[in-house]
């Protein structure tokens, strides 16, 4: 099918051949819609049908509501913008077209009424009702008044990429909320996300819905039509084939495409080949038409219009845990701390193997003789595992964007579009990083290294390389991200990764009560369900929208002549307070109705503690509201406890009046007469404090002159106590947003990171240690012939020492027996890179070689005569060889290194309050009142934790292995379920102590 032109004005689908450039149904110029938005209608229906003629705008009511403007046209009917009569609401009206006026079709319209209905949410467009006006069926909306998405990109060009990306979380969040409900939007498209005043974006348009839990309403349909714009169809859709969150997902990157770019994956004036092409062919990336879009913002695209569904992200909750790092706030730049903990794993589990490799290369050149322990050969090893460590650096950093260390600490790698550098610039940031910190090592090892013994060698290049490591860090301030000096010259930062947060669905929700229910009926539109509370002057009913099959609640006022509902109240439309949907006031009825909420009054969830990751999200919600109606009103007659309600998808709503069936939390003093902004803070302050706290405060409780008393990252506590010194509340509100990507609570890659950075060292070094003493044992045994000729020539140059009592015999003995092995055996001078190895000075050397050249090739007789003659000096080591021989040795080795741990945590945590680790990993240990737990409390926690290891090591020792065993399976237990657990360690348990992030 050809494409079509889009009528500005009502929105109709022109065909491309339509003469001139005018809209014969509304006179309005047409716009081109982008290429390949394919506009499909009943083959009975012309798009160009007027949708109801019978309806002249602006001149008679219709119904209830007068018509205002045209605002669009779809498939299934027109919108228009229109006021209702009465309250003077304005509304956006969709009226079914004449063309449809159908049973299947009636059912349809309903349909997408009840699903759009079902999703209450901030980021979907609010339905207000559903009826029939005149015979044919209408659906009163919220009205949007910014426009839709596509309109924006049509007037202003492609997006911004925060732009673009905050607008698809809006848009996810909406999707996401529905798609807990059961509900897939299925035509999800750029012109059906609506900009709000505030810039909020709101996805609406539910008429291709389908409900997973109603399969035989999901089937209704209309004959000869396609339900969807092609263009943004994922290939399952198009081929018919079964529908899940995956082929929204597909949509949803169609709209961001096209957001970023104005143009569409695929584009075609030709309907039977855009469908081929959207089936079969690779989309072209976002970046053909956007060069400088970042690198993994542009595969993130990808992968959501991947022809497969499983190729897909598998969630919104991941799709927007990816985007989050390009929206419009500013990411968080690594700490200092975080930095070290990553470099410390970084440093230690690579090398670890590295390390491995190159004991083994000594072992292996120590027990085969291989002549291994060359210079040259040593160099070749080092340098080999530099570049290993740059590929190890590079290559992750590239395609992730963190190193093991990075990932464990919840650290990322990215430029100055915020994607992850490209393979050049990991290269030359790996490079710098490794090579630059040897720089010194090298030096050494050039001029310095044949003057001393060369186990100081690696000692040397280490010590050298950490002391450059920490100068590359020296300008690293916060201003400037906490750059280092391979920073700097890549142009990149390391940030930490998003802990972008939304609001979850309450774990509890009221539900039905054993309240009386009262007799059938109706009021008004609505049908009875049950009474929910009554009073001596009003009652409040829980009635039933059966159209959009919603249910709400109703005021029914027992006196006559109640005063009408403030006009400002019932036009209010805004997601922080409760939303007024119809009403009458007569001699017969008086009644408001509201819609009812799904969810907990605070005062129900405030009898136990809230964490701070749901709070700070309710005060954000509050926060915005109270900010909005200073601005614009209208303001709450009262702000108490009792009128606050937290929905079940987890949003707070500020009510008018205490929620119907609810307790009502009376607090000492007059409740304010006027609200301003003093009194607005002293309301969130209390909210929050009473959440958090577990407890219903009194204003003056919750505000005057206290901290809060509750576990919570030393980031809320800040926003806390500097609460006053916020210019206003949309400035609270802007600070409480930022918060949501802070961390609420230490991850479980944070605690990883802390016992990783603990752990790795301690067993490297018994690592190390143990296979040194392999070593040591390898060399005993396979050059003792070499030592006991290094022995003699020790004892030798002794004697020829000035002042040294010469003894004729014993220097005899020791030239023959010097004379008759050192030609037979193999020195190492001490040049070689090999950390341990048999090897002598260049003294000894040539000492040995003056006795060769002195005597001839001594006779077997003679050199038996000399060992005997020598058996103290050649036997001198056999008590160490010995010792070295001794099973023990490596268990004492391997429990010794172990005890180094708990003995470093226990002494950290006395000198240090909670622990260098901890400090460096920004982890505070606070108490139940939140304050920093005292330092007799880290110490004896710190032995809590550490004892069974400590007793099972002992038990080791002692040779009572079942019981070491018992233990140490009780104490990686302990260490397990401290990581995996969400909230507390048993430790913290029995300290009454909380880790919370800084």
């Amino acid at each position: 099918m050809e494409n079509v032109r889009l009528c500005t004005g009502c929105g109709a689908a022109l065909p491309a051949d339509t003469l001139g450039d005018v809209c014969k149904g509304c006179d309005t110029k047409a716009d081109r819609a982008p290429r390949g938005t394919v506009v499909v209608t009943p083959s009975h229906f012309s798009p160009h049908t007027a949708p109801n003629e019978s309806i002249p705008l602006g001149v008679r009511r219709f119904g209830a509501y007068q018509l205002i403007r045209p605002l669009g046209q779809g498939g299934m009917g027109s919108v228009y913008e229109a006021e209702e009569g009465g309250s003077g609401r304005r509304v956006a009206l969709k009226v079914l077209h004449n063309a449809l006026d159908s049973k299947e079709a009636r059912q349809r319209f309903l349909r997408e009424g009840r699903l759009a209905a079902s999703v209450n949410h901030p980021n979907s467009v609010y339905i207000f009702g559903a009826e029939e006006i005149e015979g044919q069926p209408v659906i009163a909306m919220e009205l949007i008044g910014g426009g839709t998405l596509q309109e924006r990109v049509q007037q202003k060009g492609p997006m911004a990429v925060a732009e673009a990306v905050e607008a698809i979380l809006d848009v996810i969040a909406g999707l996401e909320a529905a798609a807990d409900l059961g509900v897939l939007h299925r035509d999800i498209k750029p012109s059906n996300c609506f900009i709000d005043a505030d810039g909020t974006v709101k996805i609406g348009d539910f008429g291709l819905s389908k409900s997973t839990g109603g399969p035989k309403e999901t089937e209704l349909t209309l004959a000869d039509s396609f339900l969807g714009t092609p263009a943004f169809c994922s290939p399952e859709q198009l081929r018919g084939d079964e529908i899940t969150v995956a082929s929204d997902i597909y949509a949803v990157g169609v709209t961001l495409y096209y957001l970023l770019t104005g143009h569409l994956p695929f584009e075609s004036d030709n309907m039977v080949r855009l469908l081929a092409m959207a089936i079969e062919r690779a989309p072209e990336p976002p970046s053909k038409w956007r060069p400088d879009l970042p690198g993994p913002l542009n595969r993130i695209v990808l992968r959501c219009l991947a022809k497969q569904p499983a190729q897909r992200f598998k969630s919104y909750a991941d799709l927007r845990r990816v985007l989050a790092p390009f929206s419009k706030v500013a990411p968080s730049p690594a700490t200092l701390g975080l930095r070290l903990v990553a470099g410390i794993i970084d440093k230690l589990l690579p090398p670890a193997v590295g390390a491995l490799f190159y004991w083994a290369l000594a072992y292996y050149s120590i027990v085969m003789e291989s002549g291994l322990q060359s210079a040259r050969v040593g160099a070749a090893v080092l340098g080999g595992m530099m570049l290993a460590r740059i590929f190890y650096f590079a290559i992750p950093e590239h395609l992730w964007g963190a190193s093991i260390g990075k990932l464990i600490c919840d650290l990322r790698v990215v430029d100055t579009s915020r994607s992850f550098p490209g393979w050049g610039k990991a290269f030359l940031r790996a490079a710098v990083y490794v090579l630059v910190p040897n720089i010194p090592g090298a030096i050494y090892a050039m001029f310095f290294a044949k003057a001393v013994s060369p186990l100081l060698h690696p000692w040397a290049f280490a010590g050298n390389s950490d002391i450059v490591i920490a100068l590359m860090f020296i300008g690293a301030r916060r201003a400037n991200g906490f750059a280092a000096l391979h920073d700097w010259l890549t142009a990149t930062r390391v940030i930490e990764r998003s802990a972008y947060q939304v609001h979850r669905p309450l774990a509890e929700q009221t539900g039905e009560t054993s309240e009386p229910r009262c007799e059938s009926g109706c009021i008004g539109p609505y049908e009875m369900v049950r009474r929910i509370q009554e009073t001596e002057h009003e009652e409040w009913l829980l009635g039933m929208d059966v159209p959009l099959s919603r249910t709400v609640w109703i005021r029914k006022f027992k006196t006559p002549n109640p005063p009408a509902l403030d006009p400002a109240l019932r036009n209010l439309n805004r997601p922080g307070r409760l939303r007024w949907l119809n009403g009458r006031r007569g001699a017969a009825e008086n009644w408001d109705a509201f819609e009812a909420l799904s969810g907990k009054p605070l005062v129900d969830l405030i009898r136990k503690r809230q964490p701070w990751s749901a709070v700070r999200l309710w005060t954000l919600d509050l926060a915005q509201e109270l900010d909005a109606a200073t601005k614009t009103g209208p303001l709450p007659q009262e702000l108490a406890l009792d009128r606050v309600w937290v929905t079940g998808n987890g949003h707070a709503k500020l009510l008018d009046f205490p929620p119907p069936g609810s307790p009502v939390v009376q607090s000492p003093g007059q409740p304010p007469q006027i609200i301003g902004d003093i009194e607005a803070r002293r309301f969130i302050i209390q909210a929050a404090f009473s959440a958090l706290e577990g407890r219903a405060l009194s204003p003056d409780e919750a505000f005057v002159d206290r901290t809060i008393a509750a576990p919570l990252p030393l980031h809320g506590r800040e926003f806390f106590n500097g609460f006053m010194e916020f210019i206003d509340l949309g400035e609270i509100a802007e600070t409480l947003s930022s918060l949501t990507h802070r961390a609420a609570v230490v991850s479980r890659q944070r605690k990883l990171a802390v016992l990783a950075s603990c752990a790795l060292p301690v067993m490297l070094l018994a690592g190390m240690l143990s296979f040194g003493l392999l070593l040591a044992r390898e060399s005993v045994g396979h050059r003792s012939e070499a030592m006991k000729v290094e022995n003699c020539l020790n004892k030798l140059d002794e004697l020829n020492k000035p002042g040294a009592k010469d003894d004729p015999a014993q220097r005899a003995a020791l030239e023959t027996y010097i004379a008759a092995g050192f030609p037979k055996v193999k020195f190492n001078v001490a040049d070689g890179p090999l950390p341990i190895q048999v090897s002598i000075s260049t003294n000894l050397v040539k000492l040995g070689e003056e006795v060769v050249a002195r005597h001839p090739v001594p006779s077997s007789a003679e050199v038996a005569r000399a060992e005997t003659a020598l058996g103290p000096v050649l036997k001198g080591d056999s008590g160490s060889v010995k010792k070295l021989h001794d099973p023990r040795l490596f268990l004492w080795f391997i429990m010794g290194s172990l005890l180094l741990l708990p003995a470093a945590a226990v002494i950290s945590a006395a000198l240090v309050r909670r622990g260098v680790v901890l400090r460096v990993a920004r982890v505070e240990i606070v108490t139940s009142d939140g304050a920093p737990a005292r330092r007799w409390r880290l110490l004896c926690r710190s032995v809590l934790i550490w004892t069974p290891m400590v007793i099972a090591v002992g038990f080791e020792l002692t040779g009572q292995y079942l019981a070491a065993i018992g233990l140490g399976a009780v104490f990686v237990a302990g260490v397990v379920t401290a990581i995996v657990t969400p909230d507390r360690s048993i430790a913290d348990r029995l300290m009454g102590t909380w880790l919370t992030p800084v």
